[in-house]
């Protein structure tokens, strides 16, 4: 496959996979990332609660290397705040590969408006982002992509109960599977509702995998 091929698909798949949002107080998640069977990088969430907001920190650092250069690479800072389940604020930063992004919203007065380099829009109502480790943002139909600021369409499935490897030990999750236009995102989670793991397979058949640190 053509470097450039991989990596535009790699960085399509990372728009979906670097967005965050409410979750339980004063938790904190660390994944060490792999295509395929290469490690890539880290992506770390970390979540607070102070003057009755919820506020939220995520940054990923992703690096690509093909016969030892570095043929892609990703930078993204996101800081969102949170009144009960609902997105008040984001402020987001990612450079992709050199291409430069960013997304600021706002709620007020019932609208959430966005701004990003290609315009400004809104949405009404409570809106969330993809929480993946708030397994109850899966009964959302529509997700905003803090990458992005698009409003994204979501379906979901449970596929029931499995046994999968996390920090060494056999442990039981349930297995949910994340369906939007562009991708399938597969999610597992404890039997307290603790986030375990993220797959996700590219338009080119690698497969990006998140293990819990």
């Amino acid at each position: 496959m053509l470097i450039k091929d991989l990596t535009r698909k790699l960085s399509m798949a990372l728009i979906i996979l670097t967005v965050s949002t409410f979750a339980h107080s004063n938790q904190s998640w660390k994944f060490k990332v792999f295509l395929d069977e290469q490690e890539i990088g880290e992506h770390t969430f970390k979540v607070a609660s102070y003057n009755n907001k919820t506020h939220v920190t995520v940054n990923a650092e992703f690096d690509v290397y093909f016969l030892f250069i570095n043929a892609y690479s990703y930078r993204h800072t996101n800081y969102e705040v949170w009144d009960g389940q609902c997105l008040q604020s984001v402020r987001s930063k990612t450079s992709d590969n050199g291409e430069e992004l960013y997304v600021q919203g706002e709620y007020a007065s019932e609208t959430f408006n966005i701004k990003t380099p290609t315009g400004e829009h809104s949405a009404e109502g409570c809106l969330k982002t993809f929480a993946y480790w708030d397994p109850t943002f899966l009964t959302s139909q529509h997700l905003l992509n803090a990458q992005t600021g698009e409003i994204t369409p979501v379906t979901v499935e449970n596929l029931g109960e499995e046994m999968i490897m996390v920090r060494s030990k056999l442990t039981a999750a349930t297995h949910y599977r994340l369906t939007t236009d562009d991708y399938i995102i597969d999610l597992w989670y404890s039997n307290n509702n603790e986030w375990l793991a993220l797959n996700s397979t590219t338009n080119s058949g690698s497969v990006l995998r998140y293990k819990i640190q």
